[in-house]
């Protein structure tokens, strides 16, 4: 029963991963194209967005994939109670509450830059990429919001309300 109810889990969220590739298809194009880009040049052109967003959004990866391959089974055994479930549900709407309250005192998005993609890469040092990374790993633990944990990361380095949704909504949907 257990694996059944692992594989519809894994199943949502590959589904879901498709569906936001399908839908950034072209931006993903972009950015792949942009770190090919500085693969070929063994550097990034600070004038390459595309390039530097592909790069923070490996950068940000990083935190939690380390972190659940280092902690799978604790992850998987420790957190596995519905209480444990419960608690961390009730620490995610924390989590959250916080972050609405960050998404009031975000800055708005910049005018002098109206591409998202460019305002994020911009904005976002390698430092910021990995505390967003950080900050989604939380959702490796049951009951976390992926995506409100990265939102909430975004925020917290100041990304506005809007990049800090499109950057997390990227790294959902990253190939």
């Amino acid at each position: 029963m257990l694996a059944a109810s692992e594989a519809l889990l894994h199943g949502a969220h590959l589904a879901t991963a498709i569906v936001l590739f399908c839908f950034f298809w072209r931006d993903w194009a972009r950015i792949l194209k942009g770190v090919g880009r500085s693969l070929r040049d063994r550097g990034i052109d600070p004038d390459d967005a595309d390039a530097k967003l592909g790069w923070l959004l490996v950068v940000g990866t990083i935190p939690a994939g380390l972190l659940g391959l280092i902690f799978e089974h604790a992850l998987r055994s420790v957190f596995a109670s519905p209480q444990s479930a419960a608690i961390f549900l009730f620490c995610n709407g924390l989590m959250l509450f916080g972050a609405e309250r960050l998404r009031r005192r975000a800055p708005g998005p910049d005018p002098l830059l109206p591409d998202a993609d460019a305002r994020i890469a911009a904005r976002t040092t390698w430092r910021d990429a990995l505390e967003v990374g950080s900050a989604q790993a939380l959702a490796l633990l049951p009951g976390f919001s992926r995506s409100g944990a990265s939102m909430a990361g975004g925020l917290l380095v100041g990304l506005s309300n809007e990049d800090a949704a499109r950057l997390s909504q990227r790294r959902r949907a990253r190939p």
